[in-house]
């Protein structure tokens, strides 16, 4: 029987494209993208984070804590039904600059109605109950223990929140390894800290996620996103690995051949943020990563091999394999190790 009923594509596809500093259509994307993730592979520029739930005119950047600023001036005018539109305001900026070589991760959505429960009432929202992913804009009451629904089903094993209206920290909240008190910040390469009055020392239920009073997620005047991810076997898997030091590392099972990884230490030394993907060139070893949390050009580190059912780590540096180091991934697929939709 097949893990899913979708093809992971259907879903989560990352798209490469060169910018030319002009209006131009990308398409090819496999959908209408409801959250697109921006960077340049070439240049020194920041990620550009862009959803239908916030609108075309609100950009947030996974490297720093600024709130959220319009977009169309960097290069931005819509997502389309296929891909995205650019123009060329400021010669494309961050997201069509001429000469530049970009990649765009991209996760699709839909559900915009329908969704209830909480002591806050989204203001807007975009939920894929069947892959598990949730989009969530609300509006902060400053009271401790405030609820959220995020409308996916099941407890979400992965929860980002970033502060629109004012400068705040992205956080991320990990239903494991980490306690219900824990979490990491995106924007920064720190450890996994205590932050009680972040998520209220309170796990993710099946219907809601519950915040602090911390004015970074819930603020009586603050506006805020939340990214929500459930795993869905052979689509998406949240997890932690130990370290052993050595060049031929660890093997992690996922149950399918990734298509998207993000790897970050928490305990043991700190470093960035590092991803690799399977449309980058340098494919096993997968050799071009890039950190969420730094502007930087694509790196060409030999990190690790993309399986058939899993990943397995090449290399013996602390940002993703020092002995006796635990790091925390997170994995979308290219395809099932069983078949959906009879396609193997």
């Amino acid at each position: 029987m097949a893990y899913i009923s979708f093809q992971p594509s259907d879903y989560f596809n990352t798209k490469l494209y060169a910018g030319t500093g002009a209006i131009q259509s990308i398409t090819g994307v496999g959908f209408g993208p409801d959250f697109s993730w921006f960077k340049s592979r070439t240049s020194v520029a920041s990620h550009q984070l862009i959803d239908s739930v916030r609108g075309n005119s609100s950009s947030i950047v996974s490297s720093s804590a600024a709130a959220a600023i319009d977009p169309t001036g960097d290069g931005f005018t819509s997502l389309d039904a296929d891909g995205y539109t650019f123009n060329a305001s400021g010669g494309g900026g961050n997201v069509n600059a001429n000469s530049q070589d970009f990649i765009a991760w991209n996760w699709k959505m839909g559900t915009t109605s329908g969704l209830s429960g909480g002591t806050i009432t989204p203001t807007a929202y975009s939920i894929s109950a069947t892959a598990g992913q949730s989009i969530i804009a609300y509006s902060g009451n400053g009271t401790t223990g405030a609820t959220i629904p995020h409308g996916l089903g099941a407890a979400p094993n992965l929860v980002i929140c970033k502060k629109l209206n004012g400068t705040g920290n992205w956080w991320v909240n990990m239903q494991s390894p980490f306690t219900a008190a824990q979490c990491l910040v995106l924007n920064n390469t720190g450890a996994v800290q205590n932050a009680s009055a972040i998520w209220d020392s309170t796990r993710p239920g099946s219907t809601v996620f519950t915040v602090g009073a911390d004015t970074e997620v819930n603020n009586s005047s603050g506006t805020y996103v939340a990214y929500c991810f459930a795993e869905k076997k052979g689509y998406s898997k949240f997890g932690s690995y130990l370290g052993d030091g050595n060049a031929d590392g660890p093997f992690i099972y996922t149950g399918f051949r990734p298509a998207f990884l993000i790897c970050k230490i928490f305990s043991g030394a700190t470093n960035d943020w590092k991803t690799t993907n399977n449309k980058s060139p340098g494919y096993n070893v997968n050799n071009k990563t890039l950190n969420l949390n730094a502007d930087a050009v694509e790196g060409t580190e030999d990190n690790c091999d993309y399986l058939s059912n899993g990943f397995k780590i090449r290399r013996n540096g602390n940002d993703v394999n020092g002995s006796g180091y635990k790091y925390i991934y997170m994995a979308f697929a290219a395809f099932p190790i069983v078949s959906s939709n009879d396609v193997p």
